[in-house]
């Protein structure tokens, strides 16, 4: 089969501004466009020198495994900045991935979140040493990971399949499926009904556990009382020795004990329930306020009544257990299940906005204006914060967080609100995205995705896939929809760097992705944005795309042949060289 490189075009198609397949209709100049470093390797250096004779005018250096990060010489960041001066080129970053919520595989700590913190700050400062002067894009991930909700679409309505939720005390992530239930009635759950069940029944059970402990301990404590009541508190005081105690005394004053001793189980159940209840009880909406100051009154009642049983412990265990048995009947009347168990997104939101919100102030504090921008990634559609609609509710919590903490440490709030717009977006990635078509979700789908995030973003990652398995193709070898999101990025306002991010391709194929970029944007071939442009002159330059990467060939065949002269990658119409073809001497092509 012979390959389009080898096929004569022809002077017409050039001419028609739409010609080429890959070409979508949307151009982006040459400027705006940039490449990611590999991210394999912490010589950031060589991999910077070895890439600019493509022409790129922005890198983006993208060792973004901790590892291979923290391998990276100090010296590097300040020669690679010497470096772009040099030659004209602008950087950004891509930061280590962590979890900012502080997710490991162990699950989640506040230990793991200050670490991701601090991580990221190391990071941030290696950013502005790219760029002192300015205000260098810093893209984090969004999550190490942390898994949130699949979505399929259902007769052309997205549905949750599976949702995640955390465990607030332990820190471990749980899946939630769609159920079916049949009693009382046949009906299907959805995971955000199966959620508030799960709340209800862990509630239910640590209170029936309470119950039980109680009625165990009351019953060991009444029959002791019937025959060593008038005994007890000389016993327990010490005046009372146990020769003096009849045998049958003796053995009721140890079932008091054991019972006193499932009292104090039960007293250790309910002081860990009653936090759960203080710190889990929602009290956003005036409805969930509302609930809550019930629940207040309701543990001060009851607060007060463990106190009480607690001084007759010693003195009249008999009525210490109506106390408890207040206690209990205190517990049944609150109004709500305390929220222990919430939608991992949710519980993501809360701790990451307190990261993203530190490492940007301390960022704004040591560099000013000239602080890097913290840009949050959208990672996969299934992970918290993968879809528009989340990231930027992230970004808008994390710039409130920002103002708040800032307002605390003598910053006007105006100067605040100012610096957390600019310092915090999101990057927003074109293919990730697109693996929501593996649920069935459409086209217009993932373009609505990116119309609703568009007013936060700050940067674009660019590459390309078929909505299954992110494999980070040039545009136009797959089928996510760039042209159509990065207009409707730009009708909101954005007009910042697109960085490719090509790692498979590299890879795989061991050639550079820049002709086939700057050919499927339609880019100009020069400074000016007007024709000719790299989609109309496929073909024509060479292979493919005519994307000169150095001085390029001398002498083409053709030109040879009919000129008697020598010029550097003429149009094949012109005498430029045919692919595969000799050189008219010696058989080889000549440099």
């Amino acid at each position: 089969m012979v390959s389009y490189e080898t096929i004569y075009k022809g002077t017409y198609g050039p001419l028609d501004p739409t010609y080429g397949e890959l070409f979508t209709g949307y151009r982006v100049p040459v400027y705006r466009l940039g490449m990611a470093t590999d991210p394999r390797t912490a010589n950031i250096i060589n991999e910077v020198s070895a890439k600019l004779s493509q022409g790129v005018k922005t890198f983006e250096i993208s060792s973004v495994s901790p590892q291979v990060f923290e391998s990276i010489p100090k010296q590097h960041w300040k020669e690679v900045e010497r470096l772009g001066k040099l030659t004209g080129v602008e950087f950004t970053l891509h930061g280590p991935i962590v979890d900012p919520a502080g997710f490991s595989r162990e699950g989640w700590s506040e230990t793991y979140r200050k670490q991701a913190e601090e991580q990221l700050k190391n990071a941030v400062s290696r950013a502005h040493e790219l760029n002192p002067q300015g205000n260098t894009p810093i893209t984090i991930h969004a999550t190490g990971g942390v898994p949130s909700t699949e979505w399929q679409m259902v007769e052309g309505e997205p549905r949750r399949q599976i949702m995640y939720a955390v465990n607030r005390e332990t820190g471990q992530l749980v899946p939630i499926e769609v159920k079916k239930r049949f009693f009382p009635k046949e009906e299907i759950l959805t995971p955000e009904e199966e959620l508030r069940e799960i709340n209800e029944r862990v509630w239910d059970s640590n209170r029936t556990s309470l119950i039980h402990n109680k009625e165990i301990a009351e019953d060991m404590i009444q029959n002791g009382w019937a025959l060593a009541g008038d005994v007890w508190k000389e016993w327990r005081a010490g005046t009372l020795k146990e020769e003096e105690i009849t045998p049958n005394k003796l053995r009721a004053i140890n079932a008091i004990t054991l019972g006193l001793a499932r009292y104090e189980d039960l007293s250790m159940g309910l002081r860990h329930m009653l936090n759960e209840v203080v710190k889990y009880t929602p009290e956003e909406t005036p409805a969930e306020k509302e609930n809550k100051a019930k629940v207040m009154e309701i543990v001060n009642n009851i607060k007060k009544a463990w106190e009480d049983a607690e001084k007759l412990k010693d003195t009249n265990p008999y009525d210490m257990a109506e106390k408890y048995g207040f206690i209990l009947r205190e517990l049944a009347r609150l109004p709500v299940a305390p929220q222990l168990y919430v939608k991992a997104e949710d519980f993501c939101l809360e701790q990451s906005k307190k990261t993203i919100a530190n490492v940007a102030l301390d960022a704004y504090k040591k560099y000013g204006d000239n602080a890097p921008i913290i840009s949050i990634e959208n990672v996969f559609p299934n992970t918290v914060f993968g879809r528009a609609e989340e990231l930027g509710n992230l970004v808008k919590k994390s710039r409130e967080e920002f103002i708040a903490r800032a307002k605390e440490q003598g910053i006007s709030e105006a100067r605040a609100r100012e610096a957390a717009e600019k310092l915090i977006g999101a990057t927003w990635d074109v293919s990730h995205i697109n693996l929501l078509r593996k649920h069935g979700f459409p086209k217009e789908a993932i373009v609505e995705e990116a119309k609703k995030i568009a007013p936060y973003v700050k940067h674009v990652h660019l590459s390309d896939n078929f909505g299954y398995e992110h494999t980070e193709l040039p545009p136009g070898m797959g089928d996510v929809p760039i042209k159509e999101q990065l207009a409707e990025l730009e009708k909101r306002g954005y007009s910042g760097k697109q960085i490719l991010e090509f790692a498979s391709w590299a890879e795989h194929m061991k050639v550079s992705p820049m002709p086939y970029l700057v050919e499927a944007m339609g880019s100009p071939l020069y400074g000016m944005e007007m024709p000719p442009f790299w989609n109309q002159v496929r073909g024509v330059y060479g292979v493919p795309a005519g994307y000169n990467m150095g001085y390029g060939l001398m002498l083409p065949e053709q030109n040879v042949s009919l000129y008697r002269a020598g010029f550097s990658e003429l149009p094949l119409e012109l005498g430029g060289l045919l692919p595969k073809r000799g050189e008219t001497f010696s058989g080889t092509p000549m440099e």
